[in-house]
C-alpha cells in the first residue's frame, strides 16, 4: 500500500529483467524433481506391503515398515508414515510396545515365506 514500497518493487523488476531465462541451478531441478515424483512414493509405499485379511496374526510394525522404506530409499518419519496410513484408511493400533497395523504385511516376508 506504500508507494515507495511499490516503485522500489518495481524497480527491482525492471532492473532483473534479462532476455535469457537463467539457468536452473542443480539443486531446485532435484528438488522438483522429488516434488513430482509423490506419486510415485505413495506408489512405491502401497507396494511394500499387501492387504492380509481380518487375520489378527498379520500385525506390521512400524519400525519394520520404516525399515523397509529406508532400504527402498524413501526416507519418512514415523509421523508422516502413521498420517499416511490413516489417509489410506489403515488404524494404528498398538500391540505391546509396539506400534503398527493389523491385517497387513510385507510382501517380501510373505514371498520368502512362500517359496
Amino acid at each position: 500500500q506504500r508507494p515507495e514500497v511499490i516503485r522500489a518493487f518495481a524497480q527491482m523488476i525492471c532492473e532483473g529483467y534479462v532476455s535469457q531465462r537463467p539457468t536452473m541451478p542443480e539443486s531446485v531441478k532435484m528438488e522438483t524433481v522429488e516434488c513430482f515424483d509423490e506419486e510415485d512414493e505413495e506408489t512405491k509405499i502401497k507396494g511394500l506391503f499387501e492387504d492380509a485379511g481380518d487375520d489378527p496374526q498379520h500385525f506390521l510394525k512400524c519400525s519394520e515398515l520404516l525399515r523397509e522404506l529406508e532400504s527402498s530409499a524413501i526416507y519418512l518419519s514415523g509421523n508422516r508414515l502413521g498420517r499416511l496410513m490413516k489417509q489410506w484408511g489403515y488404524t494404528t493400533e498398538k500391540k505391546g510396545n509396539s506400534k503398527g497395523w493389523c491385517g497387513i504385511r510385507l510382501v517380501k516376508n510373505y514371498l520368502a515365506l512362500s517359496e
